[in-house]
């Protein structure tokens, strides 16, 4: 699915994007790390305790050490509405650039399961027509 929210970027925004993708899913959290377009860093972490999500994030972003700066928009997506709530909740509060290596403040996006599904759908008719 990560695939397709950076493809929908790319499609939207015309240059290949910069962005961590963290996708919320009741078993745990995958997580992505993409820069200009190119996967840098994922990790899929399989515990479903949520007050350890954050925890579990700003890990896996110390882990990335390829990077200099850090993109500065973060998408949180998923099915359960919910549980994008209670981890966005526990994120737009954390400092961020003081903590990280974040060159400006962070953008936030949070998208529910339609826009993804759509998204998702364009990038299998785009590849159809690559073909």
């Amino acid at each position: 699915m990560h695939q397709a929210i950076i493809f929908e970027l790319k499609n939207d925004e015309g240059v290949p994007p910069s962005a961590i993708l963290i996708g919320v899913t009741p078993s745990g959290l995958s997580m992505f790390i993409y820069k200009v377009g190119k996967l840098i860093n994922s990790k899929v972490v399989n515990n479903r305790r949520i007050d350890e999500w954050l925890a579990e994030i700003i890990n896996f972003i110390k882990e990335t050490v390829e990077i200099d700066i850090l993109p500065s928009r973060i998408l949180l997506y998923g099915v359960e509405k919910i549980l994008i709530e209670k981890l966005q909740n526990r994120c737009v509060s954390f400092p961020w650039t003081s903590k990280l290596n974040f060159y400006i403040f962070l953008k936030w996006k949070f998208y529910h399961r339609i826009w993804w599904s759509e998204a998702y759908l364009l990038q299998v008719r785009a590849s159809c027509f690559l073909k």
